[in-house]
């Protein structure tokens, strides 16, 4: 490795074209790791032609947003729905009627 590496050296100092800067770099990583088997690091000749990023595209939030309460459609709801939704609040307000008169029944004693 020691002859290989002193040799390869050579060669690089008598022909400086011979190998990219980051070629040399690669190859001198290598013959110091011994050329191992299977190479730990391959050279990419398609990143240094690969495009930079100069747009993007948004894709949506990456947390979910509050969700708002929709709006009540134009349309009108049926008599039977009113007349139900109707009854049911009565019931309502005639308990809570009769929870004021304990509460002021209660007072009161």
């Amino acid at each position: 490795m020691k002859e290989m590496t002193e040799e390869w050296e050579r060669l690089c100092a008598s022909d400086p074209t011979l190998q990219s800067e980051r070629e040399r770099e690669h190859t001198r990583r290598m013959l110091a790791a011994g050329w191992p088997m299977p190479r730990p690091e391959q050279l990419c000749y398609t990143c240094p032609h690969a495009r930079r990023i100069v747009a993007y595209q948004r894709v949506g939030w990456l947390v979910p947003r509050d969700l708002k309460p929709q709006p009540e459609s134009q349309v009108q709801p049926s008599r039977v729905i009113l007349e139900r939704r109707l009854h049911r609040v009565e019931a309502e307000a005639e308990h809570l009627r009769v929870q004021l008169a304990e509460r002021d029944e209660g007072e009161d004693t």
